[in-house]
């Protein structure tokens, strides 16, 4: 790590797409940020260099979250590259081909690839995240992932949640303006 890095940012499927605009809003200097895809190592570079030229400091992989090992990979990779991890913000995944009448072999691997994967991911960076004290954790997408975050709520729980005078896209609401119970 030769650059002061304030904030480490997981973004996965950030090669393209809503991963790769959630990057470039979040990129500049202080802020490390592990770029990721699938298999589109050309895409990975292309979003590195743009977050590089907005001051961001970058790591860059290739992985296939279907995959046993690949959530423990990435996290791997985010700290050696930055040192920690202050949020993990999953957009990576695609939908099962044809739908509810698809395979079970497509399927099986879309839930590989999005809720088991956020699953993963999220254990593996659970240390970090905490120790960061205000950890974010994101998931972006289809349903699936959404609903599954019911199962791992209790994984999330040694997070302590605190109050901020701002995030990084813009202001929390104080507690002063907060709206009165109904």
């Amino acid at each position: 790590m030769e650059h002061s890095i304030e904030r480490a940012v997981v973004i996965t499927g950030s090669g393209s797409g809503i991963g790769a605009a959630t990057a470039r809003r979040l990129a500049g200097p202080g802020v490390g940020i592990l770029v990721h895809a699938k298999d589109n190592a050309s895409g990975v570079d292309a979003v590195q260099r743009e977050l590089a030229a907005k001051g961001s400091v970058t790591a860059g992989l290739c992985e296939d979250l279907a995959e046993p090992g690949a959530a423990d990979r990435i996290i791997a990779r985010t700290m050696s590259a930055f040192g920690r991890i202050d949020a993990l913000i999953h957009v990576a995944g695609y939908p099962v081909r044809g739908g509810f009448g698809a395979d079970k072999a497509s399927a099986a691997e879309c839930f590989d690839a999005i809720p088991l994967a956020f699953y993963r991911l999220v254990t593996g960076a659970m240390a970090s995240l905490t120790k960061a004290g205000d950890g974010r954790v994101v998931a972006v997408g289809t349903i699936t992932p959404m609903s599954f975050a019911m199962i791992i709520r209790s994984t999330l729980s040694p997070v302590p949640r605190r109050r901020h005078s701002k995030s990084w896209c813009g202001p929390w609401p104080s507690s002063s303006r907060r709206r009165a119970p109904r």
